[in-house]
């Protein structure tokens, strides 16, 4: 709570914090109804569960779980990031994060319960082989069960990320993305965190990694552009993306092997200008890449990507670790420069990005 200003009580919460209060004991006609209802929440979205962890540990494990996992989101997350606002019986954000704390480390009667309970697997872990194939990338046991070690090694995987994100990053690179890594894929991730950072806009890459694991849009070895577009709207309705496309969409994909119209990239061009930022999708003898892209002064772009150099010894096959960002005459030239890794680059897309 902020120094010098008194915890404000929210009247419109008064009834849901009555019946997270529920009777301090077992026979509180609150307790009662958490014992009976356990998935149940207030209509401004308390879960009831909070107080059958609060005030009788075990009376209603199933929902003492669901609210320590982060239930409900809504007013988890309210409390949280208004310090200063207090329920009136007491509940507020840095209760909440003790209570999510203590219980995993408590269980029923002051018993030490299952670590394994506390913790919930990603959404996109569908089964216990999808668990196993994730702990390989993350070096532990396989042991298809997301229990305490799991779940630190991978929450440390995107520890102290920083601000733009290069798929080679040795903290994610191995990580399991589809059917390959985050170094091998996930080009289409990590040019989503840059895009949105050159708006000044910090967006956890973990989210954004977990985002696509469940919603990015396939076909075949690639990840379609849409994926990105509605990730963006999805998670940020305030920005505009506007769509440059560098083929016939009359025509669909085949055209792409048809020669470049200068004019299209052009557009393109003048689109990031407008902007300010975006996503360049462009392939490649042998693939396909996604980047994050920036105007400059006199219609020269800045690209953040990380690159490969065969003669670079650093310990991570040649690529380096970090994005880094080159600055190029204009589109044109970007696309035209032939590197190790990517020769006869064509734009599959521009994807500007900006505030509506």
């Amino acid at each position: 709570m902020a120094k010098g200003k008194k915890s404000q009580v929210l009247p419109q919460t008064q009834g849901a914090a009555e019946n997270i209060m529920g009777g301090s004991t077992t026979n509180g006609t609150g307790m009662l109804y958490n014992k009976n209802n356990p998935n149940k929440m207030t209509k401004n979205g308390i879960n009831l569960g909070a107080s059958a962890y609060n005030y009788n540990s075990g009376l209603n494990l199933a929902a003492a779980q669901q609210y320590a996992a982060g239930l409900p989101e809504g007013m988890k997350d309210y409390l949280k990031s208004h310090p200063d606002e207090t329920l009136p019986n007491g509940i507020n954000g840095a209760v909440i994060e003790q209570l999510e704390k203590q219980y995993l480390q408590q269980g029923t009667g002051g018993k030490r319960a299952s670590i394994e309970e506390g913790y919930i697997k990603p959404d996109f872990l569908k089964s216990e082989e999808d668990i196993k194939e994730l702990q390989k990338s993350l070096n532990i046991p396989q042991t298809g069960i997301w229990d305490i070690k799991t779940d630190q090694a991978y929450n440390k995987a995107f520890e102290n990320l920083p601000e733009y994100i290069a798929q080679s990053n040795p903290q994610i690179a191995g990580l399991q993305f589809n059917d390959d890594t985050v170094q091998g894929r996930a080009c289409i991730s990590t040019a989503t965190n840059n895009a949105l950072a050159m708006l000044g806009i910090d967006d956890d890459y973990q989210n954004i990694y977990e985002w696509f694991r469940v919603n990015g849009v396939t076909l075949g070895p690639a990840e379609l552009p849409i994926g990105a577009i509605q990730y963006i709207k999805e998670k940020h309705p305030e920005l505009e993306v506007t769509s440059v496309l560098g083929f016939d969409p009359l025509s669909g994909i085949a055209s792409l092997t048809a020669p470049q119209d200068q004019k299209i990239v052009d557009r393109a061009a003048n689109q990031i200008q407008e902007k300010g930022q975006g996503i360049l999708c462009y392939t490649y003898d042998g693939g396909a890449h996604y980047v994050a892209i920036k105007g400059a002064e006199e219609g020269k772009v800045v690209v953040y990507d990380y690159w490969w150099d065969s003669s670079l010894n650093n310990g991570n096959g040649g690529f380096e670790t970090q994005p880094v960002a080159r600055e190029y005459d204009n589109l044109n030239s970007f696309l035209k420069q032939e590197t190790d890794n990517a020769k006869n680059k064509r734009m599959v897309g521009l994807y500007s990005i900006g505030v509506r």
